[in-house]
Protein backbone atom coordinates (compact mmCIF):
# COMPACT_ATOMS: atom_id res chain seq x y z
CA UNK A 1 0.00 0.00 0.00
CA UNK A 2 1.26 3.58 -1.07
CA UNK A 3 2.11 6.25 1.77
CA UNK A 4 -0.12 9.15 1.17
CA UNK A 5 1.45 12.45 1.21
CA UNK A 6 0.38 13.47 4.56
CA UNK A 7 2.01 10.38 5.76
CA UNK A 8 5.01 10.65 3.49
CA UNK A 9 5.03 14.24 5.06
CA UNK A 10 5.46 13.06 9.09
CA UNK A 11 8.27 10.45 7.80
CA UNK A 12 10.18 13.23 6.54
CA UNK A 13 9.71 14.95 9.55
CA UNK A 14 10.43 12.09 11.87
CA UNK A 15 14.16 12.13 9.87
CA UNK A 16 14.77 15.53 9.93
CA UNK A 17 14.41 15.07 13.52
CA UNK A 18 11.25 16.17 14.68
CA UNK A 19 10.35 12.22 15.68
CA UNK A 20 8.29 13.92 18.09
CA UNK A 21 5.18 14.43 15.58
CA UNK A 22 2.97 11.67 15.41
CA UNK A 23 -0.17 13.74 13.38
CA UNK A 24 -0.11 16.86 11.06
CA UNK A 25 -3.79 18.57 10.16
CA UNK A 26 -4.64 21.77 8.91
CA UNK A 27 -7.61 23.66 10.81
CA UNK A 28 -9.08 26.28 9.96
CA UNK A 29 -6.24 27.78 8.03
CA UNK A 30 -3.52 27.09 10.40
CA UNK A 31 -1.24 24.58 9.93
CA UNK A 32 -0.99 22.16 13.15
CA UNK A 33 1.26 19.13 14.49
CA UNK A 34 0.92 16.92 17.26
CA UNK A 35 2.64 14.77 20.02
CA UNK A 36 1.65 12.14 22.18
CA UNK A 37 1.40 13.82 25.91
CA UNK A 38 3.00 11.92 28.38
CA UNK A 39 3.38 8.31 26.74
CA UNK A 40 -0.32 8.21 26.21
CA UNK A 41 -2.37 7.85 23.46
CA UNK A 42 -3.73 11.59 23.99
CA UNK A 43 -2.30 13.94 21.10
CA UNK A 44 -1.23 17.57 22.25
CA UNK A 45 -2.22 19.82 19.23
CA UNK A 46 -0.42 22.77 18.21
CA UNK A 47 0.48 25.74 15.34
CA UNK A 48 3.62 25.05 13.62
CA UNK A 49 4.74 28.88 14.88
CA UNK A 50 4.79 27.65 18.01
CA UNK A 51 7.64 25.57 17.20
CA UNK A 52 9.96 28.44 16.13
CA UNK A 53 11.22 30.05 12.80
CA UNK A 54 13.36 27.53 12.14
CA UNK A 55 10.53 24.70 12.07
CA UNK A 56 8.13 26.89 9.99
CA UNK A 57 10.62 27.92 7.45
CA UNK A 58 11.15 24.29 6.56
CA UNK A 59 7.14 22.99 6.50
CA UNK A 60 5.20 26.38 5.87
CA UNK A 61 2.93 25.20 3.31
CA UNK A 62 4.04 21.70 3.57
CA UNK A 63 1.12 20.64 5.83
CA UNK A 64 -1.59 22.48 3.82
CA UNK A 65 -0.28 21.02 0.73
CA UNK A 66 -0.28 17.61 2.10
CA UNK A 67 -3.95 17.91 3.68
CA UNK A 68 -5.05 19.15 0.17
Amino acid sequence: MKNTEKQNLIIFMNVAGFDWICDIAYKNGVEMVASKLNDSDELWWRPIAVEGDGFCSLFKNSIKTAME
